[in-house]
């Protein structure tokens, strides 16, 4: 049966017979990176916007690709929040940020509706921090990054006042400060914005100097001259700065070894010094960041830092970064006994000094941004409600079964689905599938599909058929073509780099570029669960009361917690249960962290492929590491929840099923979670990898054929959100020209 009955588009009015006929665009998957590319050419700023015909394909019945997240529609669990992993934004996603900003203004919202702008959406928060182990005891290493007033979603550096600025209070509360050790009661922050004229007065300063600093060092490297007198300058001042930290090793080493103060002072200043070094002494200021992407990052510090015994290259700080990029081949954070570093913990040397450097000199408004509800109803929500009004066709329950190349090899010719579901003839009516249910007023994706709006949708339910599963089936499915001519002209690929070997064997095969990038870009499994304490993050044992995003402690698979508790009140559970500490969730916590392929991927002819995963039965395998974690070793963030080791407070447990659990059964009203499906696959920035990773358009290869993703070249090459939608900007520039790659923030660097 074919599909292309739904997807056809609708046909001129009488009259109208010399009208040109519409660009017909299939974006293959729903995620952050596909639905950029269908903002960008239907945004009412693009000239062109007339002439696409727009159909985003997804399998199953929600968007958001690897940051999709759902609503519990079960009764014992009040619509709680369920997401893939941690999601949270950095101050440096302006991309993403500035996306946002242009789909709530879209939306128009009435100002007392959750959710009404984008600052309702997103809160500044800057606690974050590592746990660093000394001897036999835990330490929080909680800091912050200074706030500014300019609002991110702009671009360009910052004034050099802030930067300034921001550097005296760092330099105070790390190497001045006498005070406690105690930070803030909380890690929100309020950001007073300044006027629009003031604003943009900023942000074309920033602007300014950013073009100036690239002037100059385009000016200094064509100019061989000028090279020898800039590099004896700096280089003398690496050797001053050198000297400088051999004579504070040599007073305070004893010191920094034992006290956790000095120890993080000496860590972020010789972290600080390598990096400067390293940037000299490698040209990376003048040659640019992919010079050193063939190297590890830490291997790559290393050349340039002193020998303090492996204090700082072996932190938990800088554990941290590769935590935070879940940078490990295979998902193996694994440390052996008698070693130092995790043996397969690896990422480009170029890729993450850009991030840090992103971070460091761009970040906007906060370092980190708290999203005010699941990152479905902040982001994918919205995003879908624009994208609808402006005509954008969402074509739900189609799996993409397999990409066709034509005879010749030159184009994308046929896309073989399978519809997993049809839907009833009064939804037909209104339009297509309502995937949005009502949570308090918000418009939020379920955790399952609205079984009434489909045929046999009983039979669907009672199967108890995964529709978000690549290798599932039911008697319901049904195959169907979309052919090049009839049903597309273009194509968008926005389907993550783990699905490919599935789906897209045929381009692999005809395509030496897509065998390489298949074979050196790699991508990793993650897991993720959230646990709903009935007691406060303070009567746990954590004394901060901050609210943070942690990471860096060597707890085997999950290494990053945030305390998420300001999600509660958006959940529903005062709907269904009386407030209080017996029925009433007091905290929430995600543990997230990467989780190994065991046995490693077998590679196929079309790349590392295995048998599609059963997730119920790896949603099991991660609640028994979540078991173990909780009995072994939360006590480092929660010690009041672990009175003995070995043992669990589990009756502090939030579980309101019908039939009351006890003890360790209780942690069966959890949520976990195994992202092992091959497009929820993490994508890694091993080193060597970003010579062979794909533009969003080649003519050489296939010539109708667009890539969006963060697994593509979009110019920040590590996987998160702001790269997605790099990506997403990238592919509507090659298909539409809108936006400019000048208008892509960061794309310069």
């Amino acid at each position: 049966m074919s599909t292309a009955s739904q997807v056809s588009p609708t046909p001129s009015p009488a009259g109208s017979a010399t009208a040109r006929p519409k660009t017909r665009v299939a974006i293959l998957g729903g995620g952050m990176s596909g639905l950029t590319t269908a903002m960008a050419l239907t945004d009412p700023e693009n000239p062109r916007r007339d002439e696409y015909e727009v159909t985003v394909y997804q399998m199953g019945w929600r968007l958001g690709g690897k940051g999709a997240s759902g609503r519990n529609m079960d009764p014992a669990y009040h619509y709680r929040i369920e997401e893939h992993g941690l999601h949270i934004w950095f101050g440096c996603y302006d991309n993403a940020f500035a996306a946002m900003r242009k789909a709530y203004a879209e939306l128009d919202r009435a100002p007392d509706a959750p959710l009404a702008r984008w600052l309702d959406a997103f809160h500044p928060h800057s606690a974050s921090g590592v746990e660093m182990h000394l001897g036999e005891k835990w330490y929080h290493w909680i800091g912050s990054f200074p706030v500014n007033d300019s609002p991110p979603g702009y671009g360009g550096l910052l004034p050099l006042w802030t930067y300034l600025h921001t550097a005296f209070v760092m330099y105070y509360r790390n190497f001045l400060g006498r005070g406690s050790r105690k930070p803030s009661p909380t890690g929100d922050q309020q950001v007073q914005f300044p006027d629009q004229r003031r604003r943009k007065a900023a942000t074309r300063s920033g602007v300014r100097e950013g073009r100036f600093l690239q002037f100059m060092a385009r000016f200094i490297r064509h100019f061989w001259f000028l090279k020898l007198p800039f590099q004896i300058a700096m280089r003398a001042f690496v050797g001053v700065n050198r000297l400088f930290l051999r004579l504070y090793w040599a007073r305070h080493k004893r010191a920094i070894r034992t006290d956790p103060t000095r120890r993080e002072r000496w860590i972020l200043l010789h972290f600080m010094f390598a990096v400067f070094a390293g940037m000299i002494r490698d040209n990376v200021l003048l040659l640019g960041f992919k010079t050193i992407n063939g190297q590890d990052f830490r291997d790559w510090m290393g050349k340039y830092a002193l020998d303090d015994g492996g204090l700082m290259l072996n932190s938990a700080f800088m554990i941290g970064l590769y935590d935070g990029m879940f940078a490990y081949e295979n998902g193996d954070n694994s440390t052996p006994p008698g070693a130092a570093w995790p043996p397969h913990a690896r990422m480009e040397a170029g890729e993450a000094l850009k991030c840090c450097l992103r971070q460091a000199l761009t970040y906007r408004g906060a370092g980190i941004w708290k999203m005010q509800a699941g990152m479905g109803d902040t982001v994918f929500g919205p995003l879908y409600e624009v994208l609808k009004r402006r005509g954008v066709r969402f074509a739900f329950f189609h799996r993409v079964d397999r990409i066709e190349p034509s005879p010749d090899g030159k184009t994308v010719e046929r896309i073989e689905l399978i519809r997993q579901a049809g839907l009833v003839p009064r939804v037909q009516e209104l339009g297509g599938y309502q995937p949005l249910i009502d949570v308090k007023g918000l418009g939020c994706w379920p955790d399952r599909p609205l079984y009434r709006q489909l045929v046999d949708g009983d039979t669907l339910r009672e199967s108890g058929v995964n529709l978000e599963s690549y290798g599932a089936s039911w008697a319901g499915d049904r195959k169907g073509t979309l052919e090049r001519g009839r049903d597309f002209d273009q194509v968008v690929l926005a389907i993550s780099l783990g699905a490919l070997p599935y789906i897209a064997c045929d381009l692999i095969k005809r395509s030496s570029k897509w065998r390489d990038m298949i074979t050196h870009v790699k991508t990793a499994r993650t897991l993720a669960s959230q646990v709903w304490y009935r007691r406060t993050a303070y009567e746990l044992g954590w004394k901060l009361m901050q609210q943070p995003v942690v990471s860096g402690y060597d707890t085997g698979p999950f290494d990053t917690w945030a305390d998420m508790s300001h999600l509660i009140p958006c959940e529903g559970w005062h709907s269904g249960s009386r407030p209080g500490r017996e029925q009433y969730p007091l905290n929430v916590a995600y543990y997230c962290g990467v989780m190994a392929d065991d046995p490693p991927l077998p590679v196929t002819e079309c790349g590392p492929r295995a048998r599609f995963p059963d997730q119920a039965a790896e949603n099991q395998r991660v609640e028994a590491i979540v078991k173990d974690f909780l009995l072994r070793k939360v006590g480092a963030l929660f010690p009041e929840a672990n009175p003995e080791p070995g043992q669990f407070r589990w009756e502090w447990l939030v579980d309101q099923r019908p039939v009351g659990a006890i003890g360790a059964d209780r942690l069966g009203a959890q949520y976990f979670r195994a992202n092992v499906e091959p497009s929820e696959r993490y994508v890694l920035s091993v080193p060597g990898s970003d010579q062979y990773r794909l533009p969003a358009h080649d003519d050489a290869e296939f010539t109708n054929l667009y890539l969006a993703g963060d697994w593509t070249d979009c110019g920040l090459n590590m996987g998160c959100i702001e790269a997605a939608t790099m990506s997403g900007l990238l592919a509507g520039n090659a298909l539409s020209g809108y936006p400019t790659r000048d208008d892509i923030i960061g794309l310069s660097w």
